[in-house]
């Protein structure tokens, strides 16, 4: 064993196999007999990770299988199930190297170092075939076993998938206590991986209600140019309408409202027809009767454009909700046929 360590220690990787098979073999090790069992688990131990170190992965995988076969509570008990969950990765055993590899994240008596490693492949294994729940749970555990500033023990990919995952748990203050350390302009971020971070805490902050900080990083979002703009813009459209910010939503809705995308399209004009009858109710309120008239033709000529423009039946509900709105208008203005005649063609256009 000493002699395997020496060896081992200097690099000398294969001399130490030659020692290790050695002290195994009973015709060879000088004492006519099988080593007893600690001196046997430490041998197969010490072969296994300079075999490892040859990246000869078939005899590690064999000797380890081994050691916790003929000793499964051997000393080295989680060092080897560790190693051999990294093994068994490599020969493309992921199931087997999974089993090892959570064992091993399950024991405080591992060291921390280990248990990350562990418990990140075990978050990316889940990650990579679509099983979120105990993806994320690696991931909180691995933020648990680090402390404080636990965060920045995670790292980029794991702290936005992260983000998304809680997002779709409805665990907006969460996801906010995760990413807001990093939509610093100190923190080093490509504009990809900024753009979606501001998303997320956008939309967080907006599902809180917390219209005016939603603003804010959906109005960063658009300025770095990313995939999401068209999304934040009309989100940013959302934020500001529920803020009251009737004529900046106005202004973003109508940059959209020539998108290719027929469903974004859509959504701007429908949106922006609900403004419209909105600022004339604040007008009836005022007294401004004429004000309150010309907010309502300027609702039903977007709402109309809706109805006309928009058919296809891959962006329902916005169509049938164009229907409802404007036959409301056309009602308001005084027009109780032809909002008789929108209903009978919701009706007759979309019969479910």
């Amino acid at each position: 064993i000493r002699l395997m360590d020496l060896s081992y220690r200097t690099d000398r990787f294969q001399e130490s196999i030659t020692w290790g098979l050695r002290g195994i073999n009973t015709k060879q090790n000088g004492f006519g007999k099988k080593p007893e069992p600690q001196i046997e688990q430490e041998l197969l131990y010490r072969l296994a990770l300079a075999y490892i170190k040859l990246e000869n992965f078939e005899e590690a995988n064999n000797t380890l299988t081994a050691l916790l076969s003929r000793h499964p509570q051997n000393q080295f008990r989680l060092d080897a199930l560790y190693h051999h969950g990294l093994v068994l990765l490599t020969r493309g055993k992921m199931v087997e190297a999974i089993a090892c590899l959570q064992q091993v994240s399950e024991s405080t008596a591992t060291s921390n170092a280990k248990r990350r490693h562990a418990l990140r492949l075990i978050s990316m294994h889940f990650r990579e075939i679509g099983q979120h729940e105990p993806a994320a749970q690696a991931l909180l555990t691995l933020k648990q076993i680090s402390g404080e500033g636990a965060q920045h023990n995670l790292k980029l990919d794991e702290l936005v998938w992260m983000g998304r995952y809680l997002h779709g748990k409805g665990e907006y203050k969460k996801v906010l206590h995760l990413l807001e350390p990093l939509s610093s302009m100190n923190t080093k971020l490509s504009a990809a991986a900024r753009g979606e971070v501001l998303f997320l805490i956008a939309r967080c902050h907006r599902q809180l209600n917390d219209h005016e900080s939603a603003i804010i990083a959906y109005r960063r979002v658009v300025a770095i140019s990313s995939k999401y703009d068209l999304q934040a813009i009309l989100e940013l459209g959302h934020s500001l309408k529920d803020a009251g910010h009737y004529e900046q939503a106005i202004e973003e809705y109508t940059g959209l409202m020539n998108s290719p995308r027929a469903a974004m399209s859509a959504e701007a004009e429908l949106n922006c027809g609900q403004i419209y009858r909105a600022i004339a109710h604040r007008m009836i309120l005022a007294g401004n009767t004429q004000g309150a008239q010309t907010a309502k033709q300027n609702a039903r000529k977007l709402l109309l454009r809706l109805i006309l423009l928009r058919s296809d039946p891959g962006i329902s509900p916005l169509g049938e909700l164009g229907h409802l709105e404007l036959a409301e208008v056309e009602q308001e203005l005084g027009k109780p046929q032809i909002a008789i005649d929108l209903y009978r063609e919701l009706l007759q256009k979309f019969p479910n």
